[in-house]
């Protein structure tokens, strides 16, 4: 058993460790501040699956008076806060004044209840649960709400990992409610320790997928603007004046929003989604989101139809 645990433990924290690293590089190449607190889970996850394994190979017990519970509530609690600043820094907000007064109920919950003979490692295990079903529900309320197409269109991406991670509570929910009020019994510590391991892994699974997803389009993106730009250079003067008088007849045409008009007129300039992104002091995902509507807007698919359109139309025009 001990042999057994030691190497399920051994290859979560080769995935975690993983995880972070392609978490953080990817945050480097695309400034997603997501990917950073992505990251910094993944290193909480190594930091807690090397905890768990020494208490479980030490014979350890979830007492209330023992650290092991202490330190569960404290991984816990960091990790929820983290999965919050995911979801908040993806709408580009700041955490709210109730998530962290929900923080501090169940910091103050276990508190009270710990001198009592109640499992300690079932009570984190429910508000963990709980807690990852309001940070869901705020990331769907905050989806729904969104009004900018834009940003609509970057935080549609984490859709799918927020409703496994939702499904992932509510069948612990339901499986801990069906044991406590119709068998009577608590459910085991071993099938709290597969659920954390599952979570875990399915998290740092989908961040490594994503992430390379992530940083496949950032290469793509690079090489296309470096081809034709080397390729138009000579007809292409790389000057931000460009097109500003015809601008506002080409906002109004492909009803363009102010900051999209702004791009544009960049992209018309030569500026790789770096140097938007350094321009305007956005993130490279926010550029990215406005270049994706643009293009619909546009009907164009990609970097080049749209500056092959554009100079086409001037050159002619000139002539």
């Amino acid at each position: 058993m001990s042999l057994f645990i030691s190497m399920r433990s051994t290859l979560s924290i080769l995935v975690y460790s993983v995880s972070l690293s392609i978490c953080f590089i990817t945050t480097g190449k695309t400034g997603k501040m997501s990917l950073q607190y992505a990251g910094l889970s993944m290193l909480v996850y190594i930091f807690e699956s090397v905890y768990g394994t020494a208490q479980v190979l030490l014979n350890l017990t979830y007492s209330p008076y023992v650290l092991a519970s202490v330190m569960m509530l404290f991984f816990n609690v960091v990790e929820i806060y983290l999965l919050g600043k995911i979801v908040y820094v993806i709408f580009e907000k700041n955490l709210s004044a109730t998530f962290y007064i929900w923080l501090c109920i169940i910091i103050i919950a276990n508190g009270l209840i710990s001198p009592f003979s109640i499992d300690l490692s079932l009570l984190n295990f429910i508000a963990f649960n709980i807690s990852v079903l309001i940070i869901c529900g705020s990331y769907w309320d905050s989806f729904v709400r969104e009004t900018d197409e834009v940003r609509c269109w970057e935080t549609s991406k984490y859709g799918k990992i927020i409703l496994i991670l939702a499904v992932f509570s509510i069948t612990s929910l339901a499986y801990s409610a069906t044991h406590l009020c119709l068998f009577k019994k608590v459910p085991s510590n071993n099938y709290i320790r597969l659920y954390n391991n599952t979570f875990r892994l399915v998290i740092s699974i989908w961040f490594i997928w994503f992430c390379q997803k992530e940083y496949e389009a950032q290469t793509s993106q690079k090489i296309e603007h470096a081809f034709y730009r080397q390729l138009d250079e000579p007809q292409i003067p790389a000057t931000e004046e460009l097109f500003s008088d015809q601008m506002p007849d080409l906002r109004a045409q492909y009803e363009l929003t102010e900051r999209e008009a702004e791009i544009l007129r960049l992209i018309l300039a030569g500026k790789s989604n770096q140097e938007i992104s350094e321009d305007l002091f956005i993130t490279v995902g926010t550029v990215k989101a406005h270049i994706h509507s643009i293009f619909g807007k546009l009907d164009v698919s990609k970097r080049s139809q749209l500056i092959t359109k554009f100079w086409g139309t001037s050159q002619t025009n000139k002539s």
